[in-house]
């Protein structure tokens, strides 16, 4: 999906990346390990492992993937994050979304299906019910 033969691929190793105000990225791939900001132009597939913050003046027409995004601009595509996505007061979203969490701020539009996910783990829900089960066993011998 995020994949493709005729688009480059940027790779970033910073903490933080920034595409300023008047950049236009077009036909572009985009991973990293830290985080985004974007106030320019940007078309194609983001994948960041912390968080996407998109401007008042970004727009991003693709799909995005990282922890958590803050989306002050205008996506048109698939935004599925870790944790939670918010969308301010003036932002615009059409497409669909998936995340653990999902702040729409009054005033923000968004066109599209959201999917809310559980992030805990089955090892997290096994250990949970072993300790639960732990603690009964402990109850009802007294």
């Amino acid at each position: 999906m995020f994949n493709s033969s005729n688009k480059k691929t940027v790779v970033t190793k910073a903490t933080h990346t920034v595409i300023g105000e008047g950049v236009k990225l077009v036909s572009a791939n985009l991973t990293g390990i830290g985080s985004l900001r974007i106030d320019g132009e940007f078309t194609g597939d983001i994948e960041m492992e912390d968080e996407v913050i998109l401007g008042e003046n970004g727009c991003v027409y693709g799909n995005i993937s990282s922890r958590q995004a803050l989306i002050a601009g205008t996506v048109e595509g698939f935004i599925k994050c870790k944790a939670s996505i918010h969308a301010t007061r003036n932002s615009s979203i059409s497409g669909d979304i998936e995340a653990s969490a999902l702040i729409i701020d009054e005033g923000a539009k968004f066109n599209g299906s959201c999917k809310t996910v559980n992030q805990i783990t089955n090892t997290t829900i096994s250990q949970l019910t072993t300790s639960i089960d732990s603690d009964s066993d402990s109850n009802s011998k007294d």
